[in-house]
């Protein structure tokens, strides 16, 4: 999966590897409106996510494994939320509320330029159009709660990536 350093995810499109019980499977690469339309909506569509856009081996291997009971469907989730992360380039649940935020105030912070563009890239600009337009004194709770770990997701949390975390939240505070 990606990592925080991962550059190309901001620069373009990449596709993801991902693994589903010790088996690598490859998610094509898709640009943000590709990602959005995945993700967009009350729940992401996780199965589209994986295994359908890892293709039909990957397809074949998870009707397997839950069929034979190997895996549940929350593992599966997991696999394509992981994906998702990766293709963000931040933790899936960030992501997902920078999103749900964008699209609150669409007219205020909204980024077109999606066709084409990572899905990293393309939220790292919604956050710069959301960090020049916020309150400031609204900052650091925006911040806290778009980070917040989601329950049953704490014991995935990277502790370096929750550090950067707060001293971004803590620079973005200061400015």
């Amino acid at each position: 999966m990606s990592s925080a350093s991962d550059l190309l995810a901001h620069l373009r499109p990449c596709p993801i590897l991902v693994t589903f019980e010790n088996v690598t499977y490859t998610i094509k690469a898709m640009d943000a409106v590709d990602w959005v339309v995945l993700i967009d909506g009350e729940h992401p569509d996780l199965y589209e996510i994986f295994p359908v856009s890892a293709g039909q081996d990957a397809m074949d291997h998870v009707e397997d494994a839950l069929w034979e009971e190997r895996a549940t469907h929350d593992d599966v989730g997991r696999v394509a939320l992981e994906a998702l992360g990766a293709a963000a380039d931040r933790p899936w649940w960030v992501a997902l509320r920078i999103l749900a935020s964008a699209k609150q105030e669409w007219e205020t912070v909204g980024v077109n330029r999606a066709v084409g563009v990572s899905l990293a890239g393309w939220l790292d600009e919604i956050w710069l159009r959301i960090m020049e337009r916020i309150d400031p004194k609204k900052k650091a709770a925006w911040i806290t709660d778009i980070e917040r770990v989601p329950k049953g997701w704490e014991g995935e949390v990277d502790f370096d990536d929750e550090e950067r975390a707060f001293l971004n939240a803590m620079n973005a505070v200061m400015k």
